[in-house]
């Protein structure tokens, strides 16, 4: 088993901020909250800026299914 290190990411989204875990494992980064889970490659990125782009992601796909405000 390889031990992940997980991080905290934050995004302002709709003029409030949220927060989710990302780890990082064979050049992907796993962005998880209580809105969903998102891996993304990291490609030329850095890996805090995968997992922003995917947070923003998550997070405008909970707004369009109407639950983003429901926690």
């Amino acid at each position: 088993m390889i031990n992940q290190s997980q991080d905290e990411v934050r995004v302002e989204f709709k003029g409030k901020e949220y927060r989710a875990t990302y780890t990082i494992a064979k050049g992907k980064v796993e962005v998880a909250s209580i809105y969903g889970v998102r891996s993304v490659q990291i490609g030329g990125l850095t890996a805090a800026l995968a997992a922003h782009l995917a947070f923003w992601e998550i997070l405008k796909e909970a707004d369009a299914n109407g639950v983003l405000d429901a926690y």
